[in-house]
């Protein structure tokens, strides 16, 4: 079976990088700080899945194929998983966990964060989770030109677009 790197970020690490103006905080990692946010120790490796499949299709074309024992890495500056745990602690009542959480919500905006794997400063948008994901915490950000045709291929293009 085929492999795909796909990083693993801290949110807190993607936080302490945030920029607050007029009470709304902006994500803008370079390539040092977005190397510095992926979670140490972690795979940053997953295994093939519909969803890895759908994103290789839309990106190479539906001729493309997988090859068994291959480690692909075409994936690694589409999509990215972000790991939340502890931000969301409502038990948490401390200035820090209640700014945590203001930049946490400032993440789901449409603007969403801009990161850098190594190719240039991308804007990424919150996407899909799984109900494993969201036990544990952690959710999948897509790049943005992405994030429509993606949306549509998960629906079976049954979405209406007006």
């Amino acid at each position: 079976m085929a492999t795909y790197q796909i990083y693993e970020l801290s949110a807190r690490a993607v936080m302490s990088h945030a920029s607050e103006k007029n009470g709304v905080y902006t994500f803008a990692l370079n390539r040092s700080a977005t190397e510095h946010s992926k979670v140490p120790g972690a795979k940053h490796e997953q295994d093939s899945c519909a969803m890895f499949h759908q994103l290789m299709y839309e990106l190479q074309g539906n001729r493309w194929r997988e090859r068994d024992e291959e480690k692909i890495t075409a994936l690694s500056d589409v999509l990215f998983y972000m790991d939340f745990a502890g931000i969301f602690d409502r038990r948490g009542t401390s200035k820090t966990q209640r700014t945590r959480r203001e930049k946490a919500r400032d993440m789901f905006r449409p603007q969403g964060v801009t990161l850098d794997f190594g190719s240039g400063p991308q804007r990424y948008m919150s996407f899909e989770r799984s109900a494993s994901m969201s036990r544990q915490s952690r959710l999948s950000f897509i790049r943005v030109d992405l994030y429509e045709p993606m949306r549509r291929r998960i629906m079976m293009h049954m979405i209406d677009t007006n």
